[in-house]
């Protein structure tokens, strides 16, 4: 067929439909979804036919859980989550000894300093140790989990990877004083230098 003429068609400009991107974040990991250029964390609007990318970070101490879809276009409505981040803590228990004191700084977190009891360090940790004297006496050696390591020399660091809970003491300081007594006998005079 041949039209002439005005026939009076109208065409209506096509509307693009839009659906809900639904992201469903967890504790300890934050989800990332890139739609067109932006990131989103959370829940939002995407056109139909729009790519996206998903991306999951842990926060430290724990390995991001598994996402369940890592991309692909949006054509229907989509909910976007990840299973539960894994808990990667173990515990370093400091135990201070008499006479002496036990440093013990986490160098794989901002040289962060232990105190004395239970604290909380990410697994495969560095930390470095270090025993020192209170004055009139030696340092000891240190103690992780009942096991005596190499006496360090004063002042110096021992270190050491946390892979488990530990515990972390050190052997009694030893006493560098000595006590003579000195009974001089008759006619003799005795002087010290």
């Amino acid at each position: 067929y041949i039209l002439k003429g005005d026939i009076g068609v109208t065409v209506a400009e096509a509307e693009i439909a839009e659906y809900a991107v639904t992201i469903v974040q967890s504790d300890n990991q934050t989800i990332t979804v890139n739609c067109n250029g932006v990131d989103y964390t959370e829940s939002f609007i995407a056109s139909y036919g729009t790519s996206y990318t998903t991306t999951i970070k842990s926060i430290r101490g724990f390995i991001a859980g598994t996402l369940s879809s890592s991309s692909g276009t949006i054509t229907s409505d989509i909910v976007i989550s990840a299973t539960e981040a894994i808990d990667n803590r173990v515990t370093a228990t400091l135990i201070q000894s008499d006479n002496q004191t036990i440093t013990v700084i986490n160098t794989s977190d901002n040289d962060t300093i232990l105190s004395e009891g239970d604290n909380t360090i990410v697994r495969g940790d560095v930390v470095k140790i270090k025993l020192t004297p209170k004055d009139g006496f030696g340092i000891g050696s240190i103690n992780i989990d009942g096991s005596y390591t190499l006496g360090p020399k004063e002042e110096e660091y021992t270190y050491y990877t946390l892979n488990d809970s530990v515990i972390i003491s050190a052997s009694d300081a030893v006493s560098t004083l000595c006590t003579v007594t000195i009974v001089p006998t008759e006619n003799q005079n005795i002087s010290v230098v």
